[in-house]
């Protein structure tokens, strides 16, 4: 997965993100938490991203 395709929207102002192979039981908390006014990222994403800004910060 590359995170540019993920980076972009959430750069953008996006308030959730779910992957193409997500399943209903991954969808329903992530709208609930977006009609909740919050963001959502899955775990795998953001994990990924943290990654990289700690590789950017490092370097």
């Amino acid at each position: 997965m590359k995170e540019e395709f993920c980076l972009t929207p959430i750069q953008a102002g996006t308030h959730g993100y779910v992957l193409k192979k997500s399943t209903g039981e991954d969808l329903i908390p992530a709208l609930c938490a977006v009609a909740a006014g919050q963001k959502w990222i899955p775990k795998q994403i953001s994990t990924r991203l943290a990654a990289r800004k700690t590789r950017l910060i490092l370097v």
